[in-house]
């Protein structure tokens, strides 16, 4: 992350650094020239005086270029630093490194209410068509990583993470090269600004104080410019020098300021590398797994420093041996215990339901497998790859990526891997058909097709098409989290029955009963007093099918109620009708109820004879 000596972002630092040497040792030059033109103004000397003119608007096309070039060094600085701290970690940096064309053009049409903001008007026109685009591609880059952070449990469940670098490699190449290309352009408008506000201006401010000097017929006070005004040699002498240390005064004072308001910026430059200092520390730490505590200190039970379970690739299954379900917290906290030792083994060709009510850990269980929880005791084992013969996850928000409509069918591969493995356009079209979104490439206009598809297809159609990456990949096992809630049940049977046809081992999270017959196993959660217990079981056992059994039972029994519960919601109904007409017919008061004693204390006549009035 650090640059070298023989880096490119050493060698632009040298260079502005000699840039500013001689911006120095030109404003001395600038400071003395200054003295000297005023110097033969007031003595008169016009040849003089013409000389220091000439040299002026010399030196002053040189100072605008060194000018113009410092501003350059230093965005190319910037976006150089930028390149390599993104490249590093794969995050942008806060901020824009680099000033705006708009901002200085409009300061100085604030600021300088003379002639020269007809140019900066003429500019402005440009300027704001490079701003917007600017704008659309920092926009565009900062979308990319809002829309990672948004969806990045979605993305690694899928193991997108290589396609959503490529798409941020992009986004970032394309927002530098319109950057650099904008400096370059900016060199010349800030060589034109710098020569035009302060030395052309100066220049013929200079030309106009000269003019009664040397065309002394253009003044009605000519005796006193030759006989009063001119002062001795001395005086001239004194002149040059006051007006020399005057512009280097100036140029101190100014130079002083500068390091004020410096203070201000290496404070916030120091918030900034304190905050990307803790990013990529974290970073640093994630990644070699050493969460280390202070010397004398005990973790915390399952926090990141007491991870002390395994989590085994390469095993034609999925199995959990006495593995507790905890979420993570925030180090050095522990985490919180969502499920006792969990063990359970599924093999190929046998399909696993995972059931329970919200919030009892049923998505936890497919996080650890797909590594993104901690194992913290215990042993997890799956397949050692993702995709094909290996593992999918199917989160339990669909992920749509940026890109064609065949980008969403083959995501996370990108459309030269499916070259590269033999898939055609044909072979997309009957996955399609299998998931029954056929009609799609004839509806959004074709494979190539790029639009926002969040915001185009349905709920329904966003989950068939995560079926349908299962189908393109064929996986030999499939986690698929309420992937199919929103979509209809015939269809839903469709699905599961042509992903198992395939070979597919289906582990599915699901709160839906329905999905036991497409399933070999269940495994209940939410079970006991705290709910952190679980039962394993086969589908089809005598005891769950006295447990269905008990259970229709019971809906029989209910049914045969409904039409005892119907009349009786009839008569109360007539009951209260009556008693409304009878209080709008009377104004007085009804008189209150009859109460009789009962084993239960005091009730109603009509709550004694009425055993649901009772039960209320």
């Amino acid at each position: 992350m650090i640059p070298r000596w023989g880096g490119k972002e050493a060698g632009l630092l040298i260079s502005q650094g000699a840039f500013l040497m001689l911006r120095t040792y030109l404003s001395l030059v600038v400071a003395r020239l200054d003295g000297e033109i005023v110097r033969d103004l007031v003595a008169g000397n016009g040849r003089g005086f013409s000389l220091g003119i000439i040299k002026w608007c010399g030196i002053g096309g040189l100072a605008s270029y060194t000018n113009a070039a410092i501003k350059f060094l230093q965005n190319k600085v910037s976006i150089a630093f930028r390149t390599r701290l993104t490249r590093y970690m794969q995050l942008p940096i806060n901020g824009n490194p680099a000033e705006t064309l708009v901002a200085s053009l409009v300061s100085h049409t604030r600021h300088d209410p003379r002639p020269d903001s007809i140019l900066v008007l003429i500019l402005l026109a440009f300027s704001g068509k490079l701003k917007a685009v600017e704008g659309r591609h920092e926009g565009e880059f900062r979308g990319l990583h809002s829309r990672l952070i948004t969806n990045a449990e979605e993305v690694a469940f899928y193991g997108g993470a290589d396609l959503e670098k490529v798409f941020l490699d992009n986004g970032f190449k394309n927002l530098r090269l319109w950057m650099e290309g904008i400096y370059k352009i900016k060199i010349r408008y800030n060589m034109l600004e710098d020569f035009v506000l302060k030395y052309s201006w100066s220049a013929f401010g200079y030309l106009i104080s000269a003019l009664p000097v040397f065309l002394p017929s253009w003044s009605s006070r000519r005796d006193d410019i030759f006989h009063n005004v001119i002062p001795q040699r001395g005086e001239q002498g004194r002149m040059k020098d006051f007006i020399t240390n005057k512009r280097l005064m100036l140029s101190l004072a100014d130079a002083g300021g500068r390091i004020m308001y410096s203070i201000k910026d290496l404070s916030e430059l120091a918030g900034y590398t304190s905050r990307i200092y803790t990013l990529v520390s974290t970073l640093h730490r994630v990644h070699a797994d050493a969460y280390l505590l202070s010397r004398g200190t005990q973790p915390e039970p399952f926090s990141l420093s007491d991870v002390q379970g395994t989590l085994q690739k390469g095993f034609d299954g999925v199995r959990f041996e006495d593995t507790p379900v905890i979420a993570p917290s925030f180090f050095p906290r522990g985490g919180e215990k969502i499920l006792e030792a969990l063990s359970f083994v599924v093999q190929p060709g046998e399909h696993l339901l995972i059931s329970g009510p919200n919030g009892v850990g049923k998505s936890a269980i497919a996080r650890i497998v797909a590594g993104l929880w901690p194992v913290y005791r215990g042993l997890v084992s799956r397949p050692r790859c993702g995709g094909m013969d290996g593992i999918i996850f199917l989160p339990q928000r669909p992920y749509l990526s940026g890109g064609t409509l065949r980008d969403q069918v083959i995501y996370p591969h990108s459309e030269i891997d499916m070259q590269e493995d033999g898939r055609r356009d044909h072979d997309l079209m009957r996955i399609l058909e299998d998931v029954r979104l056929s009609y799609l490439p004839e509806r959004e206009g074709g494979w190539d097709c790029r639009k926002e598809w969040k915001n185009v297809l349905s709920g329904g159609e966003k989950q068939r098409m995560a079926m349908a990456r299962v189908m393109y990949q064929e996986p030999r096992y499939a986690f698929i989290d309420e992937g199919t809630s929103a979509v209809s049940s015939d269809v839903e049977g469709l699905l599961y029955e042509t992903a198992k046809d395939r070979g597919i081992t289906l582990v599915t999270i699901s709160t839906r009963n329905s999905l036991k017959k497409y399933h070999t196993y269940n495994l209940s959660l939410g079970l006991g007093e705290n709910g952190t217990s679980w039962n394993f079981e086969r589908i089809g056992t005598e005891e769950e099918k006295k447990g269905v059994e008990r259970e229709l039972q019971d809906l029989r029994e209910q049914l045969s109620n409904v039409e005892n519960w119907r009349r009786r919601r009839e008569e109360i109904e007539d009951e209260l009708s009556r008693v409304w007409v009878r209080r709008a017919q009377s104004s007085s008061e009804l008189p209150p109820p009859q109460y009789r004693l009962s084993g239960e204390g005091l009730e109603t006549a009509a709550a004694a004879e009425d055993p649901l009035l009772r039960a209320k």
